[in-house]
């Protein structure tokens, strides 16, 4: 007699407990930051984070996103983007931007 055994992937595994580690930040994120905020956004490439948090922070709020690599999305009214090096020594005078962030991912 024939039986059939179904052995679990591991890359199915992998990806279970990716989709646990993105809902668990994201609970995070929602719990942390609020309509209004400014958000400081460190390494934001490819730039899926940057659009979840300018969703939350509203149209008041303010997401700010910085990375070397250029973003190939198209960001809403309320998020900003600097393409350089977090190491950057003239970063923060680029990011002076008159507020102060209430987060930083």
């Amino acid at each position: 007699m024939f039986r059939s055994r179904v052995t679990p992937i591991p890359a199915i595994r992998s990806c279970s407990a990716i989709m646990d580690s993105i809902s668990l930040i994201a609970s995070s994120i929602r719990a942390s930051v609020k309509n209004g905020d400014k958000v400081l956004d460190l390494g934001c490439s490819p730039g899926s984070w940057l659009l979840y948090v300018s969703q939350q922070v509203g149209e008041r709020g303010l997401a700010v996103g910085v990375d070397e690599k250029e973003l190939k999305i198209v960001l809403p009214a309320n998020t900003r983007f600097i393409q350089k090096s977090i190491f950057a020594e003239n970063l923060l005078a680029e990011l002076s931007l008159q507020n102060k962030f209430e987060s930083a991912l």
